[in-house]
């Protein structure tokens, strides 16, 4: 029986180095969507800053976008394996090794996000989206402020209400995450 106790447990060790290697190749993909991001808008700028029109249109927040939506769907995969982590594995591992410590980091930060009024992690998970509907807001009020409704170009007309969809999903994605990272509080 202490044999196979054995095997459950180095089982469950195994299945949790899988796990958090998922997870480092996550945490490494979103940097280089970052690095993407900040150089295509570094290159932007540089290329185009005399002609603020071709910055003020709707392509550099659709890539934006684009990578934002990729690094929302990694961070709901990674929350996601915390919990189960967290949920399932953690309580096998208690019961199969009768520790009550193992793999408390995710309990020691609940308990120590709970003492901030505002969560710094639950702020740097919003602020993509906050920058995000800003830049189209102010997109889209520099776009309509130059012409009428009745001659907004194509890309106008395209522009926004694609730029608002891909927000929307990136806003509501991202809440699945926090929702995801809190939901065992």
């Amino acid at each position: 029986m202490e044999k196979l106790n054995e095997r459950a447990i180095d089982a469950h060790l195994i299945e949790y180095e899988i796990l958090n290697t998922r997870c480092a190749y996550f945490i490494n993909l979103q940097f280089i969507i970052l690095t993407g991001v900040v150089t295509s808008s570094a290159v932007m700028i540089t290329e185009w800053h005399d002609k603020l029109y071709l910055l003020l249109s709707w392509w550099p927040i659709f890539i934006m976008q684009i990578f934002s939506n990729l690094s929302a769907n990694m961070f709901v995969e990674q929350y996601r394996i915390v919990r189960y982590v967290e949920t399932t594995l953690k309580p096998i591992m208690i019961e199969l090794t009768n520790d009550k410590r193992i793999w408390g980091n995710e309990t020691s930060l609940i308990k120590e996000r709970k003492s901030h009024l505002i969560s710094s992690a639950t702020f740097w998970e919003n602020i993509g989206i906050i920058i995000i509907g800003i830049l189209i807001f102010a997109i889209a009020i520099f776009n309509f402020k130059q012409t009428s409704l009745a001659d907004l170009s194509l890309s106008n007309k395209i522009g926004l209400p694609v730029n608002v969809i891909l927000f929307v999903m990136y806003a509501v994605r991202m809440q699945q995450a926090i929702k995801l990272r809190t939901i065992y509080k």
